[in-house]
């Protein structure tokens, strides 16, 4: 018995020299993948033949959308929007937290530049993210990290919760909750404010308008929410702690003036404010 020849033939039996040979169903599964871009592109001319040309040209979507990561959950297909129609963000329970790098550059990309109108906050039932959350259980890090804000809506909402005996209309009501207070969260981000003030001085509509809905995986239903910052902030008067824009002093200050809305530059001393007369 030569054990290291023995150990050579279980390398060899593990570890064959073809990729094709460690990993058939894999490779299929790609080559799956590549043939349905093909066709993907053979059904996007047939509908418009130069859908990829104006897609070269830029973008202008209307909408962000801040999702789940969850595969049964794709954006655009829920809504009914092309290509192009829309900026995606997505990530464990379509959490929006001010210390997460990621969602804040696309909320700042998406409010300062692309000037998106709508901001859709989207939450679902049936989430692993809210579930888990629900559990006393460590989940380890950076999971356990990142449901710990969930753990945080249900200690603000805990008497409302406490109530509902059902689990799984408990579980529904959580989902709710959770996505009404991301919501907020995008309220409260000081670029989002920024630009509903300027919309607001200029006598526009205000934007970005700011919904909070969830998809039921049951039935593919959108349900809306009715996100009213106003109202979740009234109590002991939340508003004045997050509020960074007074949307009527920039009126006054600069309702006449015809400047466009600029970026936020990086010195803070060129800033236009929208918050204080004649700053």
């Amino acid at each position: 018995f030569d054990p290291t020849r023995e150990f050579a033939k279980v390398v060899d039996e593990m570890f064959p020299s073809s990729k094709e040979d460690i990993f058939p169903a894999a490779t299929a599964a790609f080559q799956k993948y590549m043939d349905g871009n093909e066709q993907f592109i053979k059904d996007s001319i047939a509908k418009q033949p130069d859908c990829f040309k104006k897609m070269a040209q830029g973008q202008a979507p209307k909408f962000l959308w801040i999702g789940c990561s969850d595969a049964r959950i794709p954006p655009n297909e829920i809504v009914g929007l092309g290509p192009g129609d829309m900026m995606v963000h997505r990530n464990v329970a379509n959490q929006v937290i001010h210390t997460d790098g990621n969602a804040m550059a696309v909320i700042q990309f998406c409010t300062e530049y692309l000037k998106v109108e709508n901001i859709i906050v989207s939450g679902h039932y049936e989430c692993g993210g809210v579930k888990a959350a629900c559990a006393n259980n460590d989940h380890h890090a950076p999971l356990e990290n990142w449901i710990r804000n969930i753990r945080d809506t249900q200690r603000i909402h805990k008497k409302t919760l406490d109530a509902i005996k059902d689990p799984d209309a408990k579980h529904r009501k959580l989902v709710d909750l959770n996505t009404l207070e991301q919501a907020l969260n995008v309220y409260k981000a000081a670029v989002v404010q920024r630009r509903r003030a300027y919309t607001y001085a200029r006598g526009e509509d205000i934007k970005p308008r700011i919904f909070a809905v969830t998809v039921d995986p049951k039935t593919g239903e959108l349900k809306d929410l009715g996100f009213d910052p106003k109202s979740m902030l009234e109590e002991d008067d939340l508003e004045s702690v997050y509020k960074l824009y007074d949307a009527e002093a920039a009126k006054k200050a600069y309702g006449d003036k015809n400047e466009p809305y600029n970026p936020r530059p990086a010195t803070w001393r060129k800033r236009r404010n929208y918050n204080r007369v004649g700053s």
